[in-house]
């Protein structure tokens, strides 16, 4: 599990033992939770928390505040052009299946 977790993301370099490590501190900060696969007891499952994802929803705020922030500082051109090329992404995500594709329970 780690091992995919470690190639999921996508970091040069990343080993199952870095990755293990970053899990272990996620745990400790009570940002997921990790159990055993009742199915497979070598594997463990990794889950946010109600803490974990509050997180992330912050991050995602200060996050499209920070943009938004840039954003102030471009012309009116420049936010009209950006303005354009973002719908398209928008309405891609919202076409997307919300499920990751090589991993399905990943939601």
């Amino acid at each position: 599990m780690l091992t995919s977790l470690a190639a999921r993301l996508n970091v040069a370099g990343t080993h199952w033992s870095a990755t293990s490590r970053l899990v272990d501190r996620l745990v400790r900060r009570g940002l997921v939770d990790r159990h055993e696969d009742p199915g497979d007891r070598r594997v463990r499952r990794i889950a946010l928390t109600k803490d974990g994802t509050d997180f992330l929803r912050e991050f995602e705020r200060a996050r499209a505040d920070a943009q938004l922030d840039v954003m102030a500082y471009l012309t009116a051109d420049e936010r009209e052009l950006v303005t354009r090329a973002m719908a398209p992404l928008g309405e891609a995500s919202r076409r997307r299946p919300h499920v990751h594709p090589a991993h399905p329970e990943i939601r």
